[in-house]
Formats: structure tokens, C-alpha cells, sequence
């Protein structure tokens, strides 16, 4: 009897270091849940079927990670279909403005 797969959720999934991290995942056995903004379904759509490749699992849970309800959904759906979570690596980002340091010193 095999031990089961772990689960690893892994935000900003869709593409760059995201994608990276998922697929090593995968790569390393892990069952993947794969997020990113609902805009980016293809993307992760596409990262899924690579993921795939590897004979392990993947699910979809798009949302807005600065949304709490869509994070905790992300995570019940994720334990629902798996029936646990073992890891969680969140990698996303946010614009900003350049910021005028002559501002802040008085």
C-alpha cells in the first residue's frame, strides 16, 4: 500500500515563479490545487495539463487571494476534493507606485 500524496495549494499558479513552484511540485508528487485571479483560468488550465504529466492530481480554485472568502473557499474546496492539505505557498504580488522618498523626511 502507497502512502497517500500530499497536498499543496499554490496561489499565483498561472504563470512565472507560480507556475515554477507548481510544477516542481508536481514533479515532486504532490497534488496540486492551482490558483490565480478567475481571468487567468486558461493559464492554469494549461499549467493543469502539464502538472498532469507528472501522474498526480490537480484541481482548479480560482479567486482573488485579497478576498477572505474567496481564500477560504480555495482552501475548503481543496480539502473537500483531497481530503486534506499538507502545504500552502502563496506567491503573488502587487503594483506600487514609485514612492517619493522626499515625502517622508522633514
Amino acid at each position: 500500500m502507497s502512502a497517500p500524496r500530499r497536498v499543496a495549494i499554490v496561489t499565483g499558479a498561472a504563470s512565472g515563479i507560480g507556475r515554477a513552484i507548481a510544477l516542481r511540485l508536481a514533479s515532486d508528487g504532490f497534488n496540486v490545487a492551482l490558483n490565480d485571479l478567475p481571468g487567468s483560468l486558461d493559464k492554469l488550465k494549461e499549467v493543469a495539463d502539464l502538472a498532469s504529466e507528472h501522474g498526480i492530481v490537480t484541481i482548479l480554485v480560482p479567486g482573488d487571494v485579497s478576498s477572505e472568502v474567496d481564500v477560504k473557499k480555495m482552501v475548503d474546496d481543496t480539502v473537500k476534493h483531497f481530503g486534506g492539505l499538507d502545504v500552502v505557498r502563496s506567491l503573488i504580488g502587487r503594483k506600487c507606485m514609485p514612492v517619493n522618498r522626499n515625502r517622508f523626511i522633514r
